[in-house]
């Protein structure tokens, strides 16, 4: 009776036995075994979980409309579906190489190495990347670089909007601001940014400012459009006293409103006028003194006419001496062979120490001949 009751229980799997994964999707199987019906519309609702869904949710509207004009349909997106689309990417900054482009791990690990763990980029395309970040602290550490250096390329750094075009650089640009002559009760954080908002849409105030350990003039960051001229002077009303505030901007870039690049002006764009692009030294030295900022330097070209201890010549300077007698068949004249030529003082000891190796071997061969 036992060894049939034994027989009959399921054996438990052995460890070389593969046993089915339990799937992640819900069961369609009744309790017979037998499929159950479901409609497709349940089918679509209930879709995988801990999965964003791929089609639409028959519970919410679509967004934009459909219209047409001059005959040709069209979907229309008003402003305020437009703003609701950018939310999730109000942190996103858009990187352009102008110079080639590094592999996307070590753009990452660059900025990774900046204590940005909260990046994630995408390629757009060979010149731009796209950088999802999750947090303001975190996008405003990388766009106030405005460049950063990444395997000796430099990529610089815009900020994403819904306007974007890979073929425009964005005219907006991070900016501190200096507002000198305000009173000690408009330092407030939430004054400043009512009064910077003459200036452009400011985001962060400096350490400084916050504290009032400095207090002869206010630094905000401040997002201005470089398409229009910053104003010098702006005025404050405080307290029915009027006042004008000194203002100062710090780094402030130039941006050419013809070819729609950030760097110079348009009366010196060298597309508008068809001359050559200015160069640009690539060769970056870390600053020891910057607290590990980026700094661009000149290098100074190095005199390659005098050779050094290790007797490198190179292909373009190096000049092999004249010498009678001697050819020199070096196509690239690089680790040239010169031979030695002695002087005259070279030249008389060696027949000097000749004439007396002969003497002493004449002296030997009298000797030999006398015994």
């Amino acid at each position: 009776m036992l060894s049939e009751n034994r027989e009959k229980e399921p054996s438990p799997a052995s460890p070389t036995e593969k046993t089915s994964p339990s799937s992640s999707f819900p069961s369609t199987a009744g309790p017979d075994g037998a499929p159950l019906a479901r409609s497709y519309a349940d089918t679509l609702r209930e879709g995988a979980p801990n999965r964003k869904p791929q089609f639409l949710n028959l519970e919410f509207p679509k967004i934009g409309n459909l219209s047409s004009c001059n005959g040709a349909k069209m979907a229309v997106f008003s402003e305020e579906e437009v703003s609701q689309l950018s939310v999730p990417f109000q942190h996103t900054l858009v990187g352009k190489f102008s110079f080639g482009r590094p592999p996307l791990a070590s753009i990452k690990q660059h900025f990774l190495s900046l204590e940005c763990f909260s990046v994630r980029i995408q390629l757009l395309n060979q010149r731009h990347v796209l950088i999802f970040l999750n947090n303001a602290d975190d996008f405003a550490k990388l766009w106030l670089r405005r460049e950063v250096f990444i395997d000796s390329l430099p990529m610089r750094l815009f900020k994403w909007s819904p306007s974007f075009n890979v073929k425009h650089e964005p005219s907006v640009a991070p900016l501190w601001v200096r507002i000198s002559g305000l009173p000690i009760h408009l330092f407030d954080k939430c004054a400043l940014f009512t009064i910077d908002g003459l200036i452009g849409e400011p985001f962060k105030i400096d350490e400084a400012t916050c504290n009032l350990s400095r207090i002869n003039y206010a630094r905000v960051c401040i997002e201005i459009d470089l398409k229009h001229q910053p104003p010098s002077e702006i005025r404050v009303m405080n307290a029915g006293e009027l006042l004008s505030v000194l203002v100062v901007y710090e780094r402030l870039p130039k941006y050419c409103s013809y070819c729609h690049h950030l760097g110079h002006e348009e009366n010196a764009c060298y597309i508008k006028q068809a001359g050559p692009r200015p160069r640009r030294n690539l060769r970056k030295q870390p600053d020891i003194h910057s607290k590990g900022k980026e700094k661009v330097t000149e290098v100074e070209p190095k005199d390659f006419t005098i050779a050094g201890p290790s007797r490198i010549r190179t292909e373009d300077k190096f000049e092999p001496p004249i010498l009678s007698g001697v050819s020199l068949h070096n196509t690239f004249d690089a680790l040239a062979i010169v031979p030695h030529v002695k002087t005259v003082n070279e030249l008389n000891s060696d027949e000097g120490d000749e004439n007396a190796a002969s003497e002493m071997k004449s002296e030997s061969n009298e000797a030999e001949t006398d015994d």
